[in-house]
C-alpha cells in the first residue's frame, strides 16, 4: 500500500473513532440537570382533579353505601429526595374539599422506586416517576416547578425548592 494511502485510512479510522467517541460521551454522560436533581426538595402547589370514592356500606354506622365522585381543587405539599443511585422517596400530601390524602413511596417495607431520566434540553429534565413521565423546568440550581402528567387526570403545578433542612 502507498504511503498517502495508508495515511488516509489512518486519518478515517481515527476520525470514526473520535466521533463516536464523542456521541457516547454526549448520550452517556450524566447532564448538567440529573446531578442537579439529586438532593432533597419541597414542592407545593396546588391540583385541580376528578375524584372518586366506593364507600362500603356500614349498617351499624348508618352508612350506606354506594360511589361518590366529583371534581376537587387541592393544596398539594410534597418532599422528594432523589438520590444518586437512582432511587428516591415521595412523601405527598393533598388536603381540600373536605378530603385529606398521603401518599408515600416506598410504601413500608417496600424497596425504593427508581427515577430515569428520559430526556433534558435546556433547563428541562423529563423523568419517569411514579406519575409517569413528569417535566422538571429548572429555575436555577435550587428550585424548579413540575406539571402533573396527562396520566395523573390532574391539573396544575407544583413548584420546588431545595430544603434547607439538607443544606444545613
Amino acid at each position: 500500500m502507498k504511503r498517502s494511502t495508508k495515511r488516509l485510512l489512518t486519518a478515517v479510522i481515527a476520525a470514526i473513532v473520535t466521533g463516536l467517541a464523542a456521541w457516547m460521551v454526549w448520550l452517556l454522560w450524566p447532564t448538567p440537570l440529573e446531578k442537579r436533581l439529586v438532593g432533597t426538595w419541597d414542592g407545593t402547589g396546588q391540583l385541580t382533579g376528578e375524584w372518586s370514592l366506593d364507600v362500603k356500606p356500614d349498617l351499624e354506622q348508618g352508612v350506606p353505601g354506594g360511589k361518590a365522585a366529583g371534581k376537587m381543587t387541592s393544596t398539594c405539599t410534597v418532599v422528594a429526595e432523589f438520590r444518586p443511585d437512582g432511587t428516591y422517596i415521595w412523601r405527598e400530601h393533598q388536603q381540600g374539599g373536605g378530603m385529606r390524602v398521603n401518599l408515600w413511596f416506598p410504601q413500608e417495607g417496600a424497596p425504593p422506586p427508581r427515577w430515569e431520566v428520559v430526556r433534558s434540553r435546556g433547563n428541562r429534565l423529563t423523568v419517569r416517576i411514579h406519575l409517569g413521565e413528569v417535566v422538571f423546568e429548572f429555575r436555577g440550581n435550587d428550585a424548579f416547578t413540575m406539571d402533573w402528567p396527562e396520566s395523573a387526570k390532574a391539573d396544575g403545578a407544583i413548584s420546588f425548592r431545595r430544603s434547607e433542612a439538607a443544606t444545613k
